[in-house]
């Protein structure tokens, strides 16, 4: 399994132990996958490719786009400015109709989320 960046301006961003087999379960485990540079707040998806052999021919999966993270060069002195923009994509870059408006439970569920990512804790929406 072969792990890429997929940045919307189409920048190239290069990662360390980006390749992993699989386990017996047939999942590839990337707890070593780093950056190495940062995209400067900008917000990227990771995308995993898996080239497979089914009757004679090779043929390469990839998977859905990861939900958007930022990649932090300075890591406590960007932090928060990252969460603020992964909180305003999250709530108000879905609604396809109106960018300017939220409504407010859709805002604290967004705000919600992003703290049980930050908490690693999973709780019922509001």
């Amino acid at each position: 399994v072969v792990a890429s960046v997929v940045h919307s301006q189409g920048q190239r961003i290069a990662l360390k132990n980006h390749t992993c087999a699989l386990d017996p379960d047939g999942v590839a485990d990337f707890q070593e996958l780093s950056f190495d540079a940062s995209c400067r707040l900008q917000m990227v998806r990771l995308q995993f490719h898996l080239e497979v052999l089914q009757d004679g021919v090779r043929r390469t999966l990839s998977s859905e786009l990861s939900e958007p993270v930022i990649v932090l060069a300075n890591q406590p002195a960007q932090w928060a400015d990252a969460e603020r923009s992964l909180l305003i994509q999250q709530a108000f870059h879905r609604q396809e109709q109106d960018l300017l408006h939220v409504s407010w439970p859709r805002f604290m569920n967004s705000l919600q989320y992003r703290m049980e990512r930050i908490c690693r804790s999973w709780a019922r929406p509001f």
